[in-house]
């Protein structure tokens, strides 16, 4: 009996990776002689979600990246405002969580349940980022160049790096620091590249990119700190309906005299497809998997992916907005990606396992 489970486990360990594995662990310690393939489990199953988060991560970053090519071409001919594009970007995103978890309850496969834990912790999360980092990013960089802006930017990963070893004790290898340095200097070189150095930066401005980017860097670190009482799904359902309520009501205040302008949008073709997009992919589907990244990867690994957006929007642009091509950037690009690769590559946790 005692080698047929010993097959069972094997097969399983084959076929199933990232499945639970308690009835294995079980009936592997009932027979004895199993603690061997109860570790082989555990390790390949961690292994596999790492990578599966490092995948997410990417995606999610890719996403984000063409979200500011959507964003720009519903602002193009169209009269909208930031607080009704907001509004509906989140009303649309919180309506589809909640279908999806409507449509999913027979399934158990998006399951809520928050009896028990601690929703302001959530509340907090919702009111990081999304609230005060679009306000703070979108004050900045109206007062700012988007050069400067790119600067600051760039120094997320750094300072969620920073943040993360104080909160969580999460210290990352001094290879990881320097890949991450790489990676920073090549976003800074692209948007100088893109936008030049000769722009008008506010002392406003500047402090409002400089609080943006704290804030997703805190961002990072507590949806990562979260990630033990709550879900992605559950982190990224609380975030949105805190936004959309926010959001929802400084359209209404600020449109209080003219509640027909919160309709008009919707008569632009661009406006909707881009809606669509910031809605459905860019918000519900690349939250989710960068709640997902959070939960499975260190602070300095899935925070560093986040400089790819800086990539993907510059090429984005480049292609189906100016149609121009220049070597620099291209190389700024492969050194931005370069940096990426390093931060995952010498991560010490990785090792380990």
């Amino acid at each position: 009996m005692r080698g047929i489970y010993r097959v069972c486990a094997k097969t399983y360990i084959k076929i199933s990776p990232f499945f639970k594995f308690d009835l294995i662990k079980y009936l592997c310690c009932l027979y004895g002689g199993g603690t061997e393939i109860i570790m082989k489990v555990t390790l390949q199953s961690e292994s596999n979600l790492k990578k599966l988060a490092s995948i997410f991560a990417v995606a999610g970053n890719i996403i984000f990246g063409f979200s500011i090519l959507f964003t720009k071409i519903a602002y193009t001919g169209t009269d909208v405002s930031v607080s009704v594009m907001l509004m509906w970007r989140f009303i649309i995103t919180c309506t589809a969580l909640f279908s999806v978890l409507a449509f999913s309850r027979k399934s158990n496969m998006f399951r809520v349940s928050f009896r028990g834990k601690r929703i302001s912790r959530l509340v907090l999360l919702g009111i990081i980022e999304p609230i005060l980092y679009f306000i703070f990013e979108n004050s900045g960089l109206r007062a700012s160049g988007a050069t400067m802006g790119a600067v600051i930017l760039a120094l997320i990963p750094i300072l969620a790096v920073i943040i993360g070893a104080i909160v969580l004790s999460d210290r990352p290898s001094l290879l990881q620091v320097l890949f991450s340095y790489v990676s920073m200097i090549g976003v800074i070189v692209i948007s100088i590249r893109q936008n030049g150095t000769q722009q008008n930066n506010s002392v406003f401005g500047i402090i409002c990119l400089c609080v943006a980017a704290l804030l997703s860097a805190t961002f990072f670190v507590m949806s990562k700190k979260l990630s033990t009482e709550f879900s992605p799904f559950e982190k990224t359902l609380g975030m949105f309906a805190v936004g959309t309520v926010f959001f929802t009501a400084w359209a209404l205040i600020e449109n209080r005299h003219s509640l027909i302008s919160l309709f008009l949008p919707w008569t632009s073709t661009r406006f909707v497809i881009s809606i669509i997009y910031l809605s459905l992919f860019s918000s519900a589907v690349a939250y989710m998997m960068i709640n997902f990244a959070a939960s499975h990867l260190s602070v300095s690994r899935f925070s560093s992916f986040s400089n790819i957006q800086s990539v993907i929007s510059v090429f984005s642009s480049m292609i189906f907005i100016d149609n121009s091509y220049d070597i620099y950037t291209i190389l700024a690009a492969a050194l931005t990606v370069f940096g990426v690769w390093g931060v995952q590559h010498f991560d010490k946790s990785q090792k380990d396992n």
